[in-house]
C-alpha cells in the first residue's frame, strides 16, 4: 500500500528549528479519454460520508482523467496494462496510516490498493485532496502502477510473490516523486546528525512473503532507479512486463545482472551509498548543521549566508529545500514577511508534496496574516488541519493561529 510510505507520526526537534519528516506527491496533468479505455468501469466510486462536500465532483473528476493519463504511460513505458482483475477506484474518507519507518517521512496515509473479491480496488483518501485537487495527481499515478501490476499478476498472492522494494520502488519511478522521497530521506537523516547514508539497509533477499526487514521506499526507489539505469529504457521495460507475466524477479535479475540476483545486491549497495554522498557533500551537510547551530544561537544573518550557499549553489540538491525552509522562518521570525514568502512560495511551488509542507503552509499564512491578508492566511492553516489531520502538532499550531487571538 502506499501511504506517503513510512512517515513517522512524529518529528525530531533542533530546538524551536523543528522537523517535521513528511514527504509526497507529484501532481499529474490531466488528460483526455474514458476510464473504459484504462480498464475501469468509468466511474469513480466515492464514499457516503464525502457525497455532500461540493469539491468532491471536481476531485473525482481529476482522478478520474489522472488515471487515464497513468494508464496511458505506465503501458508505454512498462507495458502495464489491465490484466486478468479489474481495477476500480474510490474516494474514501481518511485511511489509516500503513505500518511506518520512524525514520523515514510521515505516517499519513495518501492512498493505497487493495483485493476486494475479484478486483483490484485503489482507494484515495478525500480529506487528504479536497482542498487542493491537483496534489492527488501522483498519487494516482503511483497507485495506478501498484494496481496494474496487481492486476496483471491476478491475485494477492501472485502480487505479493514481488519483492515489496520492487513494488514500491517502481511505483516512485513511475510517478516521478522518488528524487523527492529520496532527498527528503537524506535530509532527514543528515538532521539526526548521522552521515546521509545511513539510513541505507540494503536489499537483502527477501521476496514478497518473507520477514526480511523492508527497506525505506526512499531505498526502494534508489534500487529500481539504479537498476533500470543500468539496463535502459526498453530493457527495464521489458523486464517489468514479464514480471507483471507472472515471472520471479529473481531468475529475472539472473538474466539481466552479472552475478545474478546477489550480484545485484552487491552492487547495489555500493552504488547507492556514492549516489546518496554526492547528493549531499561533506561541505554542504556542514553549512547546513551549522546554520541550524546558528539560529539556535541567535545569529539569523550568519545562518543565512550559510543557507544560501545550499540553495544557490545547487551542489546538494537533497538539502536545498531544507535550506529555504529554515531561511524562510529565519526571515519570518526577524519580522520580514515579505521575503520569507518569497521562500516559501518557492518551496511550496513543485507538484511534489515535500519534507516541509504543513509547516510551509502555516509559515506562508502568517507572512500573509503579517501583510494583512488574514482571509488567504486562514484558508491556509484550515488546510492544514483537513489534509495533515494526523500531525497533530501541526494541527494544533494551525488552530491556535486561527483563534481570534492568534498571533501572525
Amino acid at each position: 500500500p502506499r501511504g506517503c510510505p513510512g512517515r513517522p507520526a512524529g518529528r525530531a526537534r533542533a530546538g524551536p528549528w523543528g522537523l517535521v519528516l513528511l514527504l509526497a506527491l507529484l501532481a499529474l496533468p490531466a488528460a483526455r479519454g474514458t476510464a473504459a479505455e484504462a480498464g475501469g468501469d468509468g466511474e469513480i466510486a466515492v464514499a457516503e460520508e464525502l457525497r455532500g462536500d461540493p469539491r468532491v465532483g471536481d476531485l473525482a473528476a481529476r482522478i478520474g482523467a489522472a488515471w487515464i493519463e497513468a494508464h496511458r504511460s505506465l503501458r508505454s513505458r512498462f507495458g502495464l496494462r489491465p490484466g486478468r482483475l479489474p481495477v476500480a477506484w474510490r474516494i474514501t474518507g481518511r485511511l489509516p496510516a500503513p505500518p511506518g519507518d520512524a525514520g523515514d517521512a510521515g505516517r499519513f496515509a495518501a492512498g493505497r490498493i487493495r483485493f476486494e473479491g475479484d478486483r483490484v480496488l485503489v482507494e484515495i483518501p478525500g480529506p487528504r485532496y479536497l482542498a487542493r485537487p491537483s496534489r492527488a495527481g501522483a498519487v494516482v499515478l503511483h497507485e495506478a502502477a501498484h494496481a496494474l501490476l496487481a492486476s496483471r499478476r491476478g491475485s494477492r498472492r501472485r502480487y505479493e510473490e514481488i519483492p515489496p522494494w520492487f513494488r514500491e520502488g517502481l511505483a516512485l519511478l513511475a510517478s516521478r516523486e522518488g528524487d523527492s522521497r529520496l532527498h527528503a530521506r537524506i535530509a532527514v537523516t543528515v538532521l539526526a546528525g548521522r552521515p546521509p547514508a545511513s539510513f541505507l539497509r540494503g536489499l537483502g533477499a527477501e521476496s514478497g512473503g518473507g520477514r526480511a526487514r523492508r527497506p525505506s521506499p526512499a531505498e526502494s526507489y534508489l534500487a529500481v532507479d539504479l537498476l533500470a539505469l543500468a539496463l535502459g529504457e526498453s530493457r527495464f521495460g521489458v523486464l517489468v512486463e514479464r514480471l507483471a507475466e507472472r515471472e520471479d524477479l529473481e531468475r529475472l535479475l539472473g538474466e539481466e545482472w552479472r552475478g545474478g540476483a546477489a550480484g545485484f545486491r552487491r552492487d547495489f549497495a555500493a552504488a547507492a551509498v556514492g549516489r546518496v554522498d554526492a547528493l549531499a557533500p561533506p561541505g554542504a551537510i556542514d553549512d547546513l548543521r551549522r546554520a541550524v547551530r546558528l539560529l539556535e544561537a541567535g545569529e539569523p544573518a550568519e545562518a543565512r549566508v550559510r543557507l544560501g550557499r545550499l540553495i544557490d549553489g545547487e551542489s546538494a540538491p537533497a538539502l536545498t529545500a531544507t535550506a529555504r525552509y529554515f531561511r524562510a522562518r529565519s526571515l519570518l521570525e526577524e519580522g520580514r514577511p515579505g521575503d520569507a514568502a518569497g521562500d516559501l512560495e518557492a518551496l511550496l511551488a513543485p507538484p511534489v508534496e515535500g519534507l516541509w509542507e504543513p509547516e510551509g503552509l502555516i509559515a506562508l499564512g502568517r507572512c500573509l496574516a503579517a501583510r494583512g491578508r488574514r482571509d488567504e492566511a486562514a484558508r491556509l492553516w484550515e488546510e492544514v488541519c483537513e489534509r495533515f489531520a494526523e500531525d497533530l502538532q501541526s494541527v494544533a499550531r494551525a488552530r491556535a493561529l486561527l483563534s481570534p487571538d492568534g498571533e501572525p
